[in-house]
């Protein structure tokens, strides 16, 4: 596969629509749930993919991957930490975004 970008954007937007499906319509629930299990599900199969594109041995692979998840995990890691600061130094509360209405 030459070119890997439409595939990439294709499963990128079918996380996007349905992350923006449940704010927009709560309702529907369930389908959205599904597209967005299908959208990181493919987006997780595409990067194991990606990586074997790119390399010829098992020893490069493993280089590749190895990177690869570090800096996934790195990321991972300083998201909540980073969150926390930037709530505790703006003194704000914080709200999810579908827990705004009144019961």
């Amino acid at each position: 596969m030459p070119d890997q970008r439409l595939p990439a954007a294709v499963v990128a937007a079918l996380s996007a629509i349905a992350l923006l499906g449940l704010l927009a319509a709560p309702r529907d629930a369930a389908l959205w749930a599904v597209l967005f299990g299908l959208g990181t599900g493919a987006g997780i199969i595409l990067g194991l993919t990606f990586v074997s594109f790119r390399t010829s041995t098992a020893h490069q692979a493993a280089t590749l991957s190895g990177m690869a998840q570090s800096i996934g995990y790195l990321l991972a890691a300083v998201g909540p930490i980073g969150t926390s600061t930037i709530q505790r130094s703006t003194e704000h509360e914080p709200r999810l975004a579908l827990d705004t209405k009144e019961p």
